[in-house]
């Protein structure tokens, strides 16, 4: 069951990468797409968070590789929480209007849809560490 909960969360960590590097791609390519911290685009940041999450996935089930298993916790949770708190106040900042974030083809904003997946990554991980221990 811990090997299911860390490749569901691997997929979803890379699946998460991979939509933050689109929309880094299209903002790198000078279409205004994600809003800005100062001067860093915000989905420079969430696919960073992303990448690190999936590496710490991934070194959930490569038990092997010895500078992620010793520090893939922390690597996690360094990932999760800019992630979450920028979906956080994306989120925020669509329901009271000083935030535009991208939208998903149907018109859903992608800050929503981020802000769910970190949790349910974030319940996974934790799931996942609290069986370890208990096993």
């Amino acid at each position: 069951m811990i090997r299911n909960i860390a490749i569901i969360g691997l997929l979803l960590s890379v699946f998460g990468a991979y939509e933050a590097f689109k929309i880094s791609y299209m903002h790198f390519n000078t279409v205004e797409s994600c809003p800005t911290l100062s001067f860093l685009p915000a989905c420079y940041v969430v696919l960073v968070s992303y990448s690190l999450m999936a590496l710490a996935w991934l070194g959930s089930l490569a038990h092997r590789v010895m500078l992620l298993n010793n520090h893939k916790n922390k690597l996690f949770w360094i990932g999760f929480t800019p992630a979450f708190l920028l979906a956080l106040i994306g989120v925020t900042g669509e329901i009271f209007g000083f935030v535009d974030c991208p939208e998903t083809p149907s018109g859903l904003p992608k800050c929503f849809v981020s802000l769910g997946f970190v949790i349910l990554i974030a319940s996974g991980w934790i799931i996942m560490m609290k069986k370890k221990n208990i096993s």
